[in-house]
């Protein structure tokens, strides 16, 4: 019986070493094949977090204050704020990075997100209005990482 135990191991390990050359010859990483996960996913799972902080424009936010934004309504009496929808979206997009995600489909609608919320110098909220200039390219990125955080442009993640 240990001679059958020894070689289903071995056969494992064979199987697994086999997976992980080929991987690597096909140019995958295991640091690329994790799906993106959506907004709500990072807001409701903070133990699953790869990071404690991350840093949104100029500002560095802690976990604790990335989950008041996730959980801060975007719109209000006054209106929507377009930096929180855009926030929302790059917060995940940030942690689906750190999470082994593949950057490539966003890396400039990140660059653009980082700069527009630099713009302002301040911590989020930044009450934005979804209707300005600002407002529309934040609602634009937001729209992009959201296609991203969904799993839309990511080939092997769509739904």
């Amino acid at each position: 019986m240990k001679a059958v135990y020894k070689n289903l191991a071995f056969q494992m390990l064979a199987t697994v070493a086999f997976a992980v050359i080929v991987g690597g010859l096909a140019g995958h990483s295991a640091a690329a094949d994790s799906c993106p996960l959506s907004h709500g996913f990072w807001r409701n799972h903070p133990t699953a977090w790869p990071v404690t902080s991350l840093t949104l424009g100029s500002q560095t936010y802690s976990q604790a204050e990335l989950l008041t934004i996730l959980g801060t309504s975007v719109g209000g009496k006054g209106g929507a704020d377009a930096s929180l929808i855009l926030a929302d979206q790059l917060i995940a997009a940030e942690l689906n990075i750190a999470n082994g995600s593949d950057s490539a489909p966003v890396d400039s609608t990140i660059a653009d997100a980082d700069d527009l919320l630099a713009g302002f110098g301040g911590k989020l909220p930044l009450a934005v209005r979804p209707p300005s200039e600002t407002g529309q390219a934040m609602i634009a990125d937001a729209e992009v990482l959201a296609s991203y955080n969904d799993g839309q442009l990511t080939p092997d993640c769509a739904p």
